[in-house]
């Protein structure tokens, strides 16, 4: 998976600038999705795609924001950045 400038720039906002693709992980049906590591060694996950609908990751990052409010609520990754082909999650 190659960046895209979003995504990079993004990465770049975040200090994370450098990453690289370490694998493309499965489950991802409708979107790309790939685990990738900065050079500080913090790991990401990015889900891309240029069908989505404009607001579909701004949605999917406010519904884990909820999700990780709850105290009960099982384990979700952090939204770290988003725009509208793309969500950065914080690697579990």
């Amino acid at each position: 998976m190659t960046l895209s400038r979003s995504v990079a720039d993004a990465l770049a906002g975040l200090g994370l600038g450098g990453a690289r693709v370490v694998s493309p992980l499965s489950g991802g049906s409708i979107h790309a999705v790939s685990l990738l590591e900065a050079t500080s060694g913090r790991r990401v996950v990015v889900k891309e795609s240029t069908e989505a609908p404009p607001d579909l990751f701004a949605r999917e990052a406010d519904g884990l924001h909820l999700l990780r409010s709850v105290a009960a609520a099982p384990p979700a990754p952090e939204p770290l950045a988003f725009g509208p082909t793309f969500l950065i999650l914080d690697y579990l």
